[in-house]
C-alpha cells in the first residue's frame, strides 16, 4: 500500500508507531508489514469518515478533501471494488 510521506507520518503517529521512511520505501517483509499497517489504517480512517467502502477508497486515493475526488479517483475506487467482488 502506498501513501504520501505526510500521510504516512500522520498515520504512524496515530498508530503509535515510529515514523520510518526507510520502511516505507523498502521491499523486505518488515517494510511490507509496516506499509500495510500504515495503508490499512488510512483506508480504515477513510471508510470510517465516509461511511462506505467506496468512499473509503476514494479517500485513500484522492485524500480527505472531497473536492479533489475527480474522475481518476472515482475510477480507482470503482476498479478496486470490481476486483474484490
Amino acid at each position: 500500500m502506498q501513501v504520501q510521506d505526510a500521510t504516512g507520518q500522520e498515520m504512524a503517529q496515530k498508530l503509535g508507531l515510529p515514523w520510518r521512511p526507510d520502511l516505507m520505501r523498502g521491499t523486505d517483509q518488515a517494510s511490507a508489514d509496516y506499509q500495510r499497517a500504515i495503508g490499512n489504517a488510512y483506508l480504515r480512517e477513510g471508510i470510517d469518515k465516509t461511511g462506505s467502502t467506496l468512499g473509503g477508497l476514494m479517500y485513500y486515493h484522492g485524500g480527505p478533501n472531497r473536492r479533489y475526488w475527480g474522475p481518476k479517483t472515482r475510477a480507482y475506487a470503482a476498479e478496486v471494488l470490481r476486483r474484490i467482488r
